[in-house]
């Protein structure tokens, strides 16, 4: 075998099961788990590079994926990509479990982290055949990350990538992680660096706004998923899709359980609230519209 090494900078991201410890050690979960991780592996490749990054290695129960980064003024995009990415693999995962049928709800966690120097070790086998490997503070630093607990989509960050995210337009909202004495030990060893300037995803502060306006943005919403309203496509999600209609046969099951639940509950919830605002519009104040918004899916 020969050896290259090189330097680089870019992006680390992290993905890992939650709890993997508590459903293998338990009867009645191993079996299911044992089936979801193959297909989170080729779920998640297949997902990596839709994005555009490089899929590393399976972590046994995760993935380590790399983002490079030319120039610095690349980041936000990049940066974007990756939210994205994992915004709609924990959707998908959290809504059709792979098609895996498991007493438990199986759900994931992802650490992003930028790497700035970055070890590349290219390893070239017998017959030409190469793999990678990565190395880098910001690496363990992503790793410990995806260990931390955050509401869904269950990303943990650094506020250097994510005020980056939210120049580029946001899908996930984040708040500050105050890293406690407690929390050092648990999740980073006892190591203080990289553990200033933390971010978990969390659910987002909504505004008081009146009816009319609400009413205006449901239908646009509707709209849109309709195809009534031209709205911007989005590569990656075309991508996604188009990697999953030509997977393995448990791709299709998950595509149509994901679409069954866009279309039927989260559209279907939409179309109610809006027809409730409606029929209320006049009488209603901005205090009645929690009375009325629909139970959101668990995600």
């Amino acid at each position: 075998m020969n050896f290259n090494f090189s330097r680089s900078r870019g992006i680390v991201w992290v993905c890992d099961i939650a709890a993997s410890s508590r459903h293998l050690n338990n009867d009645n979960t191993v079996s299911a788990l044992e089936t979801f991780i193959p297909r989170l592996h080729w779920a998640g490749a297949a997902i990596v590079e839709a994005a555009g990054g490089i899929f590393v290695k399976w972590t046994g129960d995760g993935f380590l994926a790399w983002f490079e980064i030319e120039l610095h003024r690349d980041i936000p995009r990049v940066a974007s990509i990756i939210f994205e990415a994992i915004w709609h693999l924990s959707f998908m995962v959290n809504i059709t479990q792979l098609d895996v049928k498991s007493e438990k709800p199986i759900k994931l966690r992802h650490g992003v982290a930028f790497e700035h120097d970055a070890l590349i070790t290219t390893i070239t086998h017998p017959g030409g055949f190469k793999t990678m490997d990565i190395t880098g503070r910001g690496v363990v630093l992503a790793f410990r990350l995806s260990s931390a607990p955050a509401t869904f989509p269950c990303v943990v960050s650094t506020s250097e990538l994510t005020e980056a995210y939210k120049s580029a337009g946001s899908i996930i909202s984040f708040r500050k992680w105050a890293v406690s004495r407690d929390d050092r030990l648990r999740y980073f060893k006892g190591e203080k660096w990289g553990t200033s300037g933390l971010v978990v995803s969390a659910e987002k502060k909504h505004r008081m706004t009146s009816t009319a306006n609400l009413l205006r943005k449901a239908r646009k919403a509707i709209d849109a998923a309709e195809g009534h309203r031209p709205t911007v496509p989005s590569g990656l999600v075309d991508r996604i899709f188009a990697a999953f209609q030509t997977g393995p046969e448990w791709c299709k099951p998950v595509v149509i359980a994901h679409a069954d639940f866009v279309k039927n509950k989260l559209l279907h919830s939409v179309k109610e609230l809006a027809a409730q605002i409606d029929a209320n519009h006049k009488s209603m104040s901005k205090h009645q519209i929690g009375k009325i918004a629909p139970r959101k899916a668990r995600l």
